[in-house]
C-alpha cells in the first residue's frame, strides 16, 4: 500500500507489517528508500505482531488470514480475518490515507472481552555501524508522550522488566534521532514497555580458536492493548516539527530540543528563510549564525567593555592583594578587609565584577537552542554543503572543521582583554 510518502507491505500471516519505507528519505547507504522495519539478524524483519503472551494471539500471529482490500471515502481499507473452530476470531483493519499516519483497529470475537495486544518493534530502521556508534543517533530508544505533553525516554537496553505506562497517552513508540515509529492510542488503550533479549549468533571458529557465544542483544518493544478490541493510530515517519504538529497536537515534543525549546521555533524559521533564498543548508547555517551574532552584539560589546575595565583595574587590585596577603595568616579579619577594599574600588570606578559573565549567561540559551536545533534537524540529514562535506549530519571525515574551530577559538582568546593575575592569564592563554 502506498500513501505518497509511505509504502507499507503487509503479510497475510498475522496481518503484520513487514516493510515500511519512506519515499522522501534514503537509508544509510543513500541508495534505497529508508526502511523503518528492522531487517538485519537477529531481528525478525516484521512488526505489529500480535502479543504472543496470549496463547490464542500467538496462534493467530502464526496463521494465514483471509484478506480483503477496499477503497473507501477515507482511503484504502485492508482487513485480515482469522477464526478458530471454537468461535474465537480476530479482525485486524488498517486504514491508509495520504500521509505518514495509518489507522489500526483489532477486534477479538468470541473472547468475552479478553485482552488483545499488538507489539511494535523491537528496533527501528536499519542503522549503519557508524550510526550505531553515534551517540546522537540512539536507534531503538523508547519514547512516550503523556497527555500533559511530558516526554519520557529510555535507552533500548534501559529496561530490566516490563513497565506499564497506562492509558491516555498522545504517543508511544521507538525512535532514533530523526525518525519515529509510534502508536497514537485512543483513550481506552493501555501501553506497556517491555524488554526483549535477542539471541545473537556465535562468532565462527577461526585459526583453531573455538566459536564463542555472543552476548544477547537487549532491545525494547512497545505493546498496546485493549479489552476485547483496540483502536490506535500508527505513525511511521520523520521527526519533522511541522509534520508532527499536523498529525496530532503535542507530537512535536517528540523532538528533543532540550530546556530552551521555546527559542527553537524562531531560529528554525530563520534557518528556513535563508534556505528558501539559498538552497544550501550549510550556507543557511552560516547566515543564521551571522544574524545571531549581530543580535547578540550589544551583549558581547558590554562583556568586552566590562572586561576591558577590569583589565585596567588589575594593577590597583594587585596592589590591594599585595597589601593584605602578608597579613592573612596573622589577622583573621584580613581577608574580609581585603574584600571590602576591593569592592570599594569597584564602586568608586563604577565597575561590575560580574559584568563580563552576565552577558555570556544571557547568550547561552540562544546558543544552546541553536545547537540542539542543528543536532535534531532532519533537513540536515544527508544534506551536502560543499567540497568534502557532503553530509551535514555526519562528522567531518577529514577533521578539517574541528581543527579550524580550535584555531579560531584560540585566536578569539588571544583577542580578549587580559584579566586576572599573571598565573590566571597564563592558564587561560
Amino acid at each position: 500500500l502506498k500513501t505518497g510518502v509511505l509504502t507499507v507491505t503487509l503479510s497475510n500471516r498475522g496481518g503484520e507489517v513487514v516493510s515500511a519505507e519512506l519515499a522522501k528519505f534514503r537509508g544509510a547507504d543513500e541508495e534505497r528508500a529508508l526502511q523503518l522495519v528492522r531487517k538485519d539478524a537477529p531481528f525478525a524483519g516484521r512488526t505489529l505482531v500480535y502479543d504472543p503472551v496470549d496463547p490464542f494471539l500467538a496462534r493467530a500471529a502464526a496463521a494465514l488470514h483471509e484478506t480483503t482490500v477496499e477503497e473507501g471515502a477515507k482511503g484504502t481499507v485492508v482487513r485480515f480475518r482469522y477464526r478458530e473452530a471454537d468461535g474465537q476470531g480476530l479482525v485486524r483493519t488498517y486504514t491508509f490515507g495520504t500521509g505518514y499516519l495509518l489507522g489500526l483497529k483489532v477486534e477479538r470475537e468470541g473472547g468475552s472481552g479478553r485482552p488483545v495486544g499488538v507489539v511494535l518493534g523491537p528496533g527501528i530502521g536499519n542503522p549503519s555501524k557508524a550510526e550505531l556508534e553515534n551517540r546522537y543517533t540512539k536507534p531503538g530508544s523508547s519514547v512516550t508522550l503523556s497527555a500533559s505533553r511530558s516526554v519520557s525516554r529510555k535507552a533500548k537496553d534501559g529496561l530490566k522488566e516490563p513497565v506499564p505506562v497506562g492509558a491516555g497517552l498522545i504517543a508511544a513508540g521507538l525512535e532514533d534521532n530523526y525518525f519515529v515509529s509510534a502508536f497514537l492510542p485512543g483513550a481506552a488503550e493501555s501501553v506497556t514497555l517491555r524488554p526483549v533479549s535477542l539471541a545473537v549468533a556465535p562468532a565462527p571458529a577461526t585459526g583453531g580458536v573455538p566459536a564463542t557465544a555472543a552476548e544477547p542483544l537487549a532491545e525494547t518493544e512497545v505493546v498496546v492493548s485493549g479489552a476485547g478490541a483496540l483502536e490506535t493510530g500508527l505513525y511511521f515517519g520523520p521527526k519533522d516539527i511541522d509534520v508532527l504538529r499536523a498529525v496530532r497536537p503535542g507530537m512535536e515534543k517528540l523532538i528533543d530540543y532540550g530546556w530552551f525549546a521555546i527559542v527553537v521555533s524562531p531560529l528554525l524559521w530563520l534557518l528556513k528563510q535563508f534556505h528558501a533564498a539559498i538552497p544550501n543548508w550549510g550556507v543557511a547555517i552560516i547566515l543564521a549564525t551571522v544574524v545571531i551574532k549581530i543580535v547578540l552584539f550589544p551583549l558581547t560589546w558590554k562583556q568586552l567593555v566590562s572586561m576591558k575595565k577590569m583589565s585596567a583595574l588589575q594593577p590597583k587590585i594587585e596592589a590591594i592583594r599585595q597589601k593584605w596577603t602578608p597579613k592573612l595568616k596573622t589577622d583573621p579579619q584580613a581577608r574580609v578587609k581585603m574584600n571590602e577594599e576591593t569592592m570599594s574600588l569597584y564602586r568608586s570606578e563604577k565597575v561590575n565584577p560580574a559584568g563580563g559573565c552576565l552577558p555570556l549567561l544571557l547568550q547561552m540559551p540562544i546558543l544552546i537552542a541553536f545547537y540542539n536545533l542543528l543536532s535534531h534537524a532532519i533537513d540536515l540529514r544527508h544534506a551536502p554543503f560543499a567540497l568534502w562535506i557532503q553530509d551535514l549530519s555526519a562528522k567531518d571525515p577529514w577533521y578539517v572543521t574541528p581543527i579550524l574551530m580550535t584555531l579560531t577559538m584560540w585566536l578569539q582568546q588571544q583577542m580578549m582583554p587580559a584579566t586576572g593575575d599573571a598565573t590566571t592569564r597564563k592558564v587561560m592563554g
